[in-house]
């Protein structure tokens, strides 16, 4: 993973607009979930006034729209901006994505493809293939998850080095997602740890309860962690037997993904 900018916004800038920054927050909560009006200027201590400003220029660009119920969201117009984004990183989405097709063809679960944001450690999800069963993982593609509490996210976690972990203890509050959710920094790190020794990482119900997941990381031609391949299944079907059974699957998917990738230099 890259290096990550150290900085808080709008420190160490002798001039910045404040306007522009709003609407980037304003986006960064758009993201999450739909929001009216009132919400986003009482969660950003925006004025109301300003905040209708910049919803009404986004709305008037055509990247955000107000529903019926008052509340504001992303248009399908803003997948240009982030296809844009994808394509720049040498179309790693349409490399892995053949590959995911495969593994659900294989295993009949969803498979997903996410990196990290450099800024907050989420991952970030780039790619998915849903699974054919009636019963399945309910996501979507830009949807962010804290990484400590996804397989994706540790997978990608255990690549970092000590200042870089470091960084992300300082900035990440672990909070409960489930009751399984590790929160606890040594209990993390040790099972970062053991992660950088099987190869592979496990999600046991820590981001949603009753769904497990696997994952193994997908590395660049210098042999950097770029981001990770995912399986995901309630656990009705993921017993620890089939858990078993797939994690070969995965990583030997992660690493076709990565060997694909790294051709490309």
């Amino acid at each position: 993973m890259g290096r990550k900018s150290k900085g808080e916004k709008g420190a160490g800038y002798k001039s910045y607009s404040p306007s522009v920054k709003r609407a980037f927050q304003i986006m960064e909560l758009l993201v999450q979930q739909k929001v009216s009006l009132t919400d986003i200027s009482k969660t950003l201590s925006i004025p109301i006034s300003t905040t209708s400003n910049i919803l009404n220029t986004m709305v008037m660009m055509g990247y955000v729209k107000k529903d019926s119920s008052g509340f504001y969201g992303f248009t399908n117009k803003i997948i240009k901006l982030t296809q844009g984004f994808m394509s720049k990183d040498d179309n790693l989405q349409s490399i892995a994505k053949p590959y995911m097709e495969r593994l659900v063809s294989i295993t009949k679960e969803t498979c997903q493809l996410g990196i990290m944001l450099e800024d907050t450690y989420d991952v970030l999800y780039i790619e998915k293939v849903d699974s054919p069963l009636p019963v399945s993982l309910r996501s979507y593609i830009g949807a962010t998850l804290p990484s400590y509490s996804t397989a994706i996210g540790k997978a990608i976690l255990c690549s970092l080095d000590k200042d870089e972990l470091d960084d992300f203890f300082a900035k990440k509050q672990m909070t409960k997602q489930t009751p399984y959710t590790i929160t606890g920094k040594e209990e993390l790190l040790r099972e970062l740890r053991q992660i950088g020794r099987l190869g592979y990482a496990l999600d046991n119900m820590e981001s949603l309860e009753e769904v497990r997941c696997i994952a193994a990381p997908i590395c660049d031609c210098n042999k950097e962690v770029i981001a990770a391949i995912s399986i995901s299944g309630p656990v009705s079907r993921m017993s620890d037997a089939r858990v078993e059974e797939y994690v070969p699957l995965v990583v030997e998917y992660a690493d076709k993904i990565s060997l694909m990738y790294s051709s490309l230099g």
